[in-house]
């Protein structure tokens, strides 16, 4: 027998650890429990005026950005068909980027960059397209390297800007 073997059996011979180990397993169940809880206060909703098309829900776009693989594997399966015309879409606009990269090197940076975090979705459409298009745009250098957030602020589109309160043209 090996003489650390003997003396480990030796001191354990009389502790009972069957408290500890529950006490580790309460531990274990409450920190999964905060986190929960931490996460349920995480959520985005979708803002007001803004909508959400994509086959995702705020809930799903919350535990990707938190690094959840399930989450971005059905998020990333369940659109594949958008994210595909978004990347032809991408090749058709961007000419001078096709000799660089093909539609499936767009479709995977976008996975990658999602997984690895560098890339973080917000519940609305706009945020969602923002984002896959900045994968999009980097893909030919090898992806993004930075972590990029579509901002918050509510952006008016140029017809807004340029007519007033009362829908008359503005100087």
């Amino acid at each position: 027998m090996d003489t650390n073997a003997r003396i480990w059996r030796e001191e354990l011979e009389g502790v009972d650890v069957s408290a500890e180990i529950a006490a580790a397993i309460e531990a274990q169940e409450r920190a999964k429990r905060e986190a929960a809880e931490a996460f349920a206060a995480t959520v985005e909703q979708i803002p007001e005026g803004e909508r959400l098309t994509w086959k995702v829900t705020p809930e799903q776009v919350a535990r990707i950005n938190a690094g959840d693989r399930e989450a971005l594997d059905a998020f990333y399966f369940d659109n594949y068909k958008r994210l595909y015309y978004c990347a032809l879409r991408h090749l058709f606009h961007e000419q001078g980027i096709r000799v660089i990269v093909e539609r499936d090197d767009l479709l995977n940076q976008v996975y990658v960059d999602l997984l690895t975090g560098l890339l973080k979705l917000r519940p609305y459409d706009r945020a969602i397209n923002r984002a896959i298009f900045r994968s999009f745009r980097f893909a030919a250098v090898g992806g993004i390297d930075e972590i990029y957030i579509p901002y918050t602020e509510a952006l008016e589109c140029r017809k807004q800007r340029s007519y007033g309160r009362y829908g008359t043209r503005e100087a």
